[in-house]
Parts: C-alpha cells; sequence; structure tokens
C-alpha cells in the first residue's frame, strides 16, 4: 500500500516536445467551477476533456432511487471526460468540484485533432486508458476489503492527495463531510463517525471542524496495511 501517485495528466504530457506541449496548452481554455458545482452528468456527453488545475473533484454514480455512490475523490493533474469523448458516448459518472476548481478544457474536435497530429499523444491516452481500467479492477478487489479497512485505505488516498507533489509525513483532509466518506466506504454516517473516534483514540487522526488531521501518515498506512493482513489470514 503506498500513498504516491502521478497524475493523469503528467503521463499525457510524457514524452511530447516543447513545440507538441505548446500546441496543446494553445487548444486549452480556462474555466472555473465554484465549489459543489457539477462539471458533468452522467448520461450526458462530455463535449471534450478537463484537466484540474487547482482544486478536488468527486466522481459518483446516482442509483434510480436516488442514492449516490462516491467512486474517487482527485486533484489536481486529472484528466476528466477522456472515456466519453473516445467512445463518442455519455458519461458514464457525474463529476463535482469539491472545493472552488479551476479546469483547462479542450473541445472533442480539438482533441481528436491534436491525437491524429501526434502519435505519442494518443499513445499516451492508451496508457491512461489502460491505467484507469486496472485502478478499476483494484477497487473491485477492495470491496471485499473489512470496512475499516476500506475507510482507512480512502483516508491515506484523501490526505495524500491534499499533499500533492510535495509529499511529507502528515497530512489534512479538509471539506468532506462523514456523509461523503459513508458513500466513499459503502458504509453508514454513523459507522464512520464510531471509526473516525477509534482512530483517533489510538492518535491515527485529529478531528477538528471541516477538517481530519492525519500527523503521521506512514503510521496510518502502516496500521492499515496490519488490519488487512489479519483479515486476509
Amino acid at each position: 500500500m503506498t500513498h504516491s501517485h502521478v497524475s493523469m495528466w503528467s503521463i499525457a504530457m510524457d514524452g511530447l516536445s516543447v513545440p507538441q506541449r505548446l500546441l496543446v496548452a494553445e487548444a486549452m481554455t480556462p474555466r472555473a467551477y465554484a465549489k459543489r458545482t457539477l462539471l458533468y452528468s452522467e448520461g450526458k456527453r462530455c463535449g471534450g476533456i478537463s484537466v484540474v488545475e487547482r482544486g478536488r473533484v468527486r466522481s459518483f454514480h446516482t442509483t434510480p432511487g436516488g442514492k449516490e455512490f462516491t467512486h474517487l475523490v482527485n486533484g489536481q493533474g486529472t484528466l476528466l471526460g477522456l472515456v466519453s469523448v473516445m467512445l463518442n458516448a455519455p458519461a458514464v459518472i457525474s463529476v463535482e468540484s469539491l472545493d472552488d476548481v479551476t479546469v483547462a478544457q479542450i473541445t472533442s474536435n480539438d482533441l481528436l485533432a491534436l491525437i491524429e497530429a501526434m502519435p505519442r499523444l494518443s499513445f499516451n491516452f492508451s496508457r491512461i486508458l489502460a491505467t484507469t481500467y486496472m485502478e478499476s479492477l483494484a477497487r473491485g478487489r477492495r470491496a471485499i476489503d473489512s470496512a475499516p479497512v476500506r475507510l482507512g485505505k480512502v483516508l491515506c488516498k484523501l490526505a495524500a492527495l491534499e499533499l500533492g507533489d510535495a509529499g511529507g509525513a502528515s497530512g489534512e483532509i479538509n471539506g468532506l463531510t462523514q456523509e461523503d466518506l459513508s458513500a466513499m466506504v459503502g458504509t453508514t454516517r454513523s459507522w464512520v463517525a464510531q471509526m473516525l473516534g477509534h482512530f483517533e483514540e489510538i492518535g491515527l487522526l485529529k478531528r477538528r471542524r471541516g477538517a481530519i488531521v492525519i500527523p503521521d501518515l506512514p503510521s496510518l498506512v502502516q496500521h492499515i496495511t496490519q488490519l488487512e493482513s489479519q483479515t486476509v489470514d
């Protein structure tokens, strides 16, 4: 279990020359979204891709009964809408901003023109789609984890997301409610509150209004890894 990551956009730009990167940048249009605003809606076409430059976004699915299931929370460098554009199909999930978010957008037509002109860009997008598929399989396997392990992994990922490329031993998760966490873990809000209290009692985190502070992220990772091994045994 690790808390490092390489952004999707870093993969997309890998191996491109400076002039090629400039062409991509010229095709991008900045756009800002206020906190808790829909960027894409499930069942509707995206019209292009968006690269998150600032803030966090949440991807989620809504059942016919209106219940939401959170798939992921992502931050800077996340690429949104690629599957919809490449398949010329409606989005299969919705995406909303968790903070005030800034993105750079490229229309479908401009993106396809860039892909035709740059074989390396096409290859990089194929890598991103393959990586996304593998991560989806991994999330499916994590569904058999115990609820405490699932919550711990979510907290580690969110803390690492806040740290970004700077890294560090401590992390802080801001702006997410216990309802948000319960949707990500697949449990009730009251269970999440109880488990957060347990993690706080054993010194793995501290809670304050609107934030969860993880003073020693490696210690939390180690604790969750131990819980996971106990479950397997």
